[in-house]
């Protein structure tokens, strides 16, 4: 059986990406305290994504939900 590689979710201000986990984490980022599969960090993401998105959209008052 194949096992999955583990990556972690690294952050650079709001741009979040994957890094296998074994790697060091790059000059400038930081990791999010998030690991896992690459499926579920990638999840991860968007929903972060999503919900900063939606969040700004509230703050500037154009979203009714």
């Amino acid at each position: 059986m194949k096992q999955e590689t583990i990556y972690q979710v690294i952050c650079d201000g709001h741009i979040h990406t994957i890094i296998p986990a074994e790697n060091d984490v790059p000059a400038g980022w930081k990791t999010t305290g998030r690991s896992g599969t690459k499926d579920l960090c990638l999840e991860y993401i968007d929903e972060v994504t999503r919900n900063s998105i939606i969040s700004f959209l509230r703050n500037r008052g154009n979203c009714t939900y």
